[in-house]
């Protein structure tokens, strides 16, 4: 089994490193920008104003005498630069362009699809559809640059959940399909979107009730105010000021007598408040943590939430249990995290969920994790990273640090310049640079003075040597 994961690991590698190489990248000399590849050969002499990298099309977009257009790996000119503003292709056959005040849309071939005659046109995202205004009015094309949908509504949402997307005409609001046709007729003062629910809220004459996909009417608007069931059984609803919970049948669960509460979400419990204290109920509506807290916040994607007594933080689990006695300055929240921040005086730390502290509070100050792997820390204005283990990695010694985001190295800043580090804190591109992009898992743009080059994330110069380096710099004292 762990010979399999070797030979996919390197077969994943592998791959990369043949996309790179097959790559072309933008760099910078003398003013002017161009295209080379990886062996450090020009593909593109320098000759635009800007010269965007690839990405995960196979055309990039150039900028010259100030319009736009697009080069493809083989350094041939596409799509002529002629246009004012224009997109980026991505993965999609169609991009917008800008010319003369309006909008349109042109394919990989430079094709007109949609003539510039458009107010607005959105990119299609993860949708099969973008959204355009015409006159004033919204409607849909597909990505074959068809309109499927006239514009005719005030307003619509390019999001489509379930087939679905919210549409506004004459100040009402309902849903189309993909179709084009009207599955819930404009005629909700709001509407909220379904998301992956099967009832959607609504408000009409001021009250809030909720409509299935169907349109049906499921609870009737008379509540002061509700917010959606998402993926939960109950929804929260007010009346009279106090807030209860309702389930999908419209009957009230949790009848409204708390000053405040908030949604349960994917949790067991729900935080309310009565009387200026924070507590916990159950989706039975059982009190299981008595309101006695100046302050509480949800569970969230947390097993533990926050807890706040007499200016001291802690945290309770869902059980009701407190894990951590108020005892701190401060504490975050764990979100998908085997640990969070804790403040001890002026000193940051981490505690896990079970109550523990894992890394005693020592740094001037600290970041959660979230879903990444690494955290910064700040000791004596300088910034390091450490691990879920509470492994520091990287030593505090650094004027600025920035996130891996899924690669294996970061980009650093000292003493004005930037570099990279890899994830055991190995130092990969010394810090000498005036600005790093990342183009893709190998390699790199890196600026100095006034040009632009091009490194590997094992920090090998390509198309440029120290001395270009140096002699920039002289450039720039003069």
């Amino acid at each position: 089994m762990k010979i399999y994961s070797i030979i996919i690991s390197l077969s994943i590698l592998l791959l990369t490193y043949f996309v790179s190489e097959n790559n072309i990248y933008p760099y910078k000399k003398s003013g002017k920008w161009g295209y080379m590849n990886p062996k450090g050969q020009i593909v593109v002499q320098p000759q635009f104003d800007y010269a965007y990298n690839f990405g995960e099309s196979e055309l990039a977009l150039i900028k010259k005498d100030g319009k736009y257009g697009f080069i493809n790996k083989k350094g041939e000119i596409i799509i002529e630069p002629q246009y004012e503003k224009a997109g980026r292709f991505g993965k999609f056959e169609l991009t917008g362009v800008y010319q003369n005040g309006k909008y349109g849309y042109i394919n990989t071939k430079g094709e007109i699809i949609i003539q510039p005659e458009l107010d607005s046109a959105s990119g299609f995202g993860e949708s099969e559809f973008a959204m355009i205004t015409r006159n004033g009015k919204c409607g849909y094309i597909n990505k074959k640059g068809e309109i499927v949908i006239q514009p005719q509504f005030d307003d619509a949402t390019v999001i489509w959940i379930s087939e679905l997307a919210l549409i506004r005409k004459d100040g009402k609001y309902g849903f189309i399909n993909k179709k084009g046709e009207i599955v819930i007729q404009p005629q909700f003062d709001y509407v909220e979107s379904f998301e992956e629910s099967e009832l959607a809220m609504i408000t009409q004459d001021g009250k809030y009730g909720f409509i299935n996909r169907k349109g049906k009417i499921v609870i009737q608007p008379q509540f002061d105010k509700a917010e959606s069931f998402g993926e939960s059984e109950l929804a929260m609803i007010t009346q009279d000021g106090k807030y209860g919970f309702i389930n999908r049948k419209g009957e009230i669960v949790i009848q409204p007598q708390f000053d405040e509460a908030e949604s349960f979400g994917e949790s067991e419990l729900a935080m309310i408040t009565q009387d200026d204290k924070y507590g916990f109920i159950n989706q039975k509506g059982e009190i299981i943590v008595q309101p006695q807290f100046d302050y509480a916040e949800s569970f969230e994607k947390s097993e533990l939430a926050l807890i706040q007594q007499d200016d001291k933080f802690g945290y309770i689990n869902q059980k009701g249990e407190i894990i951590v006695q108020p005892q701190f300055g401060y504490v975050g929240s764990f979100d998908e995290s085997e640990l969070a921040i804790i403040r001890q005086g002026r000193k940051y730390g981490y505690i896990n969920n079970k109550g523990e502290i894992i890394v005693k509070p020592q740094f001037d100050s600290a970041s959660g994790f979230g879903e990444a792997e690494f955290a910064k820390i700040r000791q004596d204005g300088k910034y390091g990273y450490i691990n879920q283990k509470g492994e520091v990695i990287v030593q505090p010694q650094f004027d600025s640090v920035y996130g891996f985001n899924e690669t294996e190295f970061a980009i650093i800043k000292q003493n004005g310049k930037y570099g990279c580090i890899n994830k055991t804190g190995e130092i990969i591109i010394q810090p000498k640079f005036d600005d790093v992009e990342k183009y893709d898992e190998f390699i790199l743009g890196v600026q100095y003075g006034k040009s632009w080059g091009i490194i590997t994330s094992k920090g090998e110069y390509i198309g440029f040597t120290e001395k270009d380096i140096e002699q920039e710099g002289k450039k720039e004292e003069d």
